[in-house]
């Protein structure tokens, strides 16, 4: 089967950074059609004419920025995917444009780096598009909106002006969420000293994407509640293996933004299986029922039953919601990350040994079957055995 060709747009004011992007990308003409277009109302224009893949567009531009272009292109063409490339550091416009862009990358950009984000981000907007997603998620009369709370932080957080009060008081709005937030930071996983109390606090020590994380996990057991119903599949259950992974993933990952992200992948992963419990509950009986007997793998029962696995599933229903892009990415291929094409350790790989190193956890210890090439790949593998240690030593330590 051929694939089709990408129709690339990229937005510019500048005549001589187009032209240097259409030579940089010449090599890829038989995958990509790219289009240039040299101010919002043009690009808008284009468009309207056209089906596009992706759009990527400067940040600073006069009369229309690129947040407010892509502002525009989220609400009328939303499965287009959408990536800011700047060379400037403006605050507000970069907040103001985090919202509905799923990617940033910065000038000068090289074409191998270009390539492979805009790669990446198509083959993972293709996956959560594809027929047998789109059949499958026909099969539910209607997916959760994106939640409230969680909402309101995001649009809050565009503003520059934004402060850990206003955040805190956001989350103080809703009883649930404050209690969530309070219950996690007080969890043996972060061994505080003594409780915290003040959701100001419990927001200024968690950081905000995994407060973000937390409000998700709160609102979706609203929104999933009918899913309790299924014989055998509790959604507690569910939450309390997903903040496992959450949390062992997290710890793989030193830099403060990527194990924030890692940590929403892990909380979010399984919220598929919620999909399917709470709108295909049938299916979701029989499922479980075939997965017990221990033949097949749990993605093969789902694509023979559903058309599609409950990570694809949970990823469409993230993607929806405007989540970052390394978050859903992690969610489709938290199983088999090593189909997808990088070099270094990464979100989706720490929630891929997550998953497994809870599996065994809950099995005694009893070693699971991990891709000992893909770690060997990624140069992490001498790390397995430390990151083994540390896994059951906090998940003990939370479950004494």
């Amino acid at each position: 089967m051929v694939n089709k060709m990408k129709r690339l747009l990229f937005v510019d004011d500048e005549a001589d950074i187009l032209r240097g992007l259409k030579r940089m990308l010449r090599p890829y003409k038989d995958e990509w059609d790219v289009v240039v277009a040299n101010s919002g109302d043009e690009a808008l224009q284009l468009l309207d004419e056209k089906e596009f893949d992706c759009i990527v567009s400067d940040m600073r531009m006069p009369k229309m920025n690129g947040a407010e272009l892509l502002t525009q292109v989220y609400e009328k063409h939303p499965h287009v995917a959408r990536f800011v490339l700047s060379g400037h550091a403006d605050t507000k416009p970069i907040l103001q444009a985090v919202p509905v862009t799923h990617q940033f990358l910065s000038k000068p950009c090289t074409p191998d780096q270009l390539t492979n984000v805009v790669n990446r981000a198509l083959n993972l907007h293709n996956l959560v598009q594809a027929a047998e997603i789109k059949k499958a998620i026909g099969q539910v009369d209607s997916l959760p909106s994106r939640p409230q709370i969680f909402s309101k932080l995001t649009v809050a957080l565009t503003n520059d002006n934004t402060s850990l009060e206003d955040i805190a008081n956001i989350i103080e709005e809703d009883i649930g969420v404050s209690a969530k937030v309070l219950q996690v930071v007080n969890s043996a996983f972060f061994g505080l000293p003594q409780n915290m109390t003040e959701v100001k606090a419990a927001v200024s020590y968690l950081g905000v994407n995994m407060i973000k994380s937390l409000v998700l996990s709160e609102e979706m057991g609203r929104s999933f509640i009918a899913a309790d119903s299924v014989p055998g599949f509790s959604i507690d259950t569910e939450y309390k293996k997903s903040f496992m992974c959450a949390h062992v993933a997290k710890k793989m990952i030193k830099n403060r933004e990527d194990s924030e992200n890692a940590f929403m992948a892990g909380v979010l992963h399984r919220i598929g299986r919620l999909v399917l419990a709470q709108h295909m509950a049938q299916k979701m009986v029989q499922i479980m029922i075939e997965h017990k007997k221990k033949e097949r793998p749990l993605s093969d029962i789902e694509i023979e039953l559903v058309g599609a696995t409950s990570e694809c599933i949970g990823a469409y229903l993230l993607g929806l919601w405007g989540l970052p892009y390394p978050v859903v990415e992690a969610v489709a291929h938290c199983q088999e990350p090593w189909v997808v094409p990088h070099k270094e350790f990464q979100i989706l790989d720490a929630l891929y040994l997550a998953i497994n190193l809870v599996h065994e956890f809950e099995n005694d210890g009893k070693p699971e079957d991990i891709n000992m090439k893909h770690l060997q790949k990624l140069g992490v593998a001498d790390k397995l055995d430390e990151w083994r240690a540390m896994s059951q030593e906090l998940l003990g330590s939370e479950n004494e």
